[in-house]
């Protein structure tokens, strides 16, 4: 499963806080990015 799909899944589960560690943070900043682009979803980081 992808980061894209996993964070989908939180979110729609209604977690209200997400921690995400990452050794390639353009590269998981950018996928993150473009998850909430394209669901119309709020970024806050």
């Amino acid at each position: 499963m992808s980061l894209s799909q996993q964070l989908a899944e939180y979110v729609r589960a209604c977690f209200t806080g997400l921690w995400i560690e990452s050794h390639e943070h353009p590269e998981a900043l950018l996928e993150i990015s473009s998850l909430c682009r394209d669901e119309g979803w709020r970024l806050a980081t």
